[in-house]
């Protein structure tokens, strides 16, 4: 299935260096004094900036459906379910269960939600069954109109559709801009100088494949900075067109001089 539907794009070091607070060594023994090495990547010795599709998978499905979707998928969820059996829902949760959720049936998925989230060592809150089946039921409620995707095993042909995106994305910045973009699953590290240019390439990549706007999450800061996570709706900002490029730079340029100030 993965060779048929192309999926994402793997092999990278950078993929796979850590990027945690909380971390295991080959002994697996944890260790909470870890660095978020990833943000310290430099290209040509520049300080590089991750760029990320904001809930992408969701997001997806609904434009497949033909809905247009603006709020944040999860914390949709959240807002109308800010409990399940007494305990805080978090948005974290809502973003583990739904990626499950396109991956395995409801009898399945309470498990390995409850499962999954325990043995992350990230999590300092635990999750029992009856909390992920009330969860799968929270988010059936609130994202009904694209309910029959989920179960359904869609996660290849999901990670097929961001990974066309991602190409366009990296062949948009090698042909455009003459500059290296390098693919994180679904966002892309760039020299921060080029992060106007990545922005532009990821929304034009986004509107080619699926004729709709997308949100994105940026974040920034360079080594030793704290990261910053900024969402940006292009449809939000009036945005549509590459004539517009300088409303991106003067709302980055604002982010930027806001992360100096704090």
């Amino acid at each position: 299935m993965g060779f048929i539907l192309r999926l994402r794009f793997y092999g990278g070091f950078w993929i796979t260096i850590p990027n945690k607070k909380r971390w295991k060594d080959t002994n697996h023994k944890l260790h909470t004094d870890g660095i978020e090495f990833r943000r310290r990547i430099l290209v040509d010795g520049e300080p590089t900036v991750e760029i990320d599709f904001s809930s992408m998978h969701t997001r997806i499905i609904y434009h497949l459906k033909g809905i247009a979707y603006d709020e944040d998928p999860y914390l949709a969820v959240v807002k109308k379910y800010p409990e399940i059996d007494g305990k805080p829902v978090l948005r974290s949760h809502v973003k583990l269960t739904i990626n499950i959720m396109l991956n395995f049936k409801k009898e399945d998925a309470v498990a390995t939600i409850a499962n999954e989230w325990n043995r992350n060592d990230e999590n300092t809150t635990s999750m029992d069954h009856s909390f992920s089946s009330g969860l799968i039921d929270a988010i059936c409620d609130v994202h009904m109109p694209i309910i029959d995707y989920m179960s359904s095993y869609q996660a290849n042909k999901l990670m097929h559709l961001d990974s066309v995106i991602i190409e366009k994305v990296m062949l948009t910045m090698i042909e455009k801009y003459d500059s290296i973009a390098l693919p994180v699953h679904d966002s892309v590290i760039v020299k921060k100088s080029d992060k106007h240019n990545l922005i532009c390439a990821m929304e034009g990549a986004y509107e080619e494949v699926f004729q709709s706007m997308c949100e994105m999450k940026i974040v920034l800061g360079e080594k030793g900075q704290a990261t910053i996570h900024e969402k940006i709706t292009a449809s939000s900002t009036g945005i549509d067109d590459e004539e517009s490029t300088f409303e991106w730079r003067d709302r980055i340029d604002q982010l930027l001089n806001k992360e100096k100030d704090d």
